[in-house]
């Protein structure tokens, strides 16, 4: 039963709204370091790596929330099997995680910030 409701949650994870043709959000960091002629500084390019940082942060959020409702679990589970099941879930949202948070820091890298918003850009007293 565990293992069921874990798969079902886990299988509304579909990123296909970019009209670039990369499906997932896993591609588009392949498809960014692929491209030799790739204009990065392209303003819908940014816009779009906006919109898949957004489906990765998504994604995060619902992997912890899973992954907290198994620690739940598993805090008042008695038997072995459930438990054992819970420890997989634990481990596969912790798994996610850590690849979600790859892609997020591989899709910053590639974030170009605009002067005017740069934090640590001095700004002078005639502007």
């Amino acid at each position: 039963m565990i293992v069921a409701v874990d798969q079902k949650m886990r299988s509304n994870n579909s990123c296909e709204n970019l009209t670039t043709g990369i499906r997932t959000h896993d591609t588009l960091a392949a498809y960014v370091n692929s491209r030799d002629q790739l204009d990065l500084s392209d303003a819908n390019f940014q816009h779009k790596l906006d919109q898949v940082k957004d489906q990765i942060k998504a994604e995060m959020r619902k992997e912890y929330k899973i992954k907290d409702a198994a620690e739940r679990m598993k805090k008042v589970s008695t038997d072995k099997r459930t438990l054992s099941n819970v420890n997989s879930i634990i481990r596969k949202a912790n798994t996610k995680l850590h690849d979600l948070q790859q892609e997020l820091n591989e899709l910053n890298a590639h974030q170009i910030v605009s002067p005017s918003t740069d934090p640590g850009t001095p700004t002078t007293a005639g502007s």
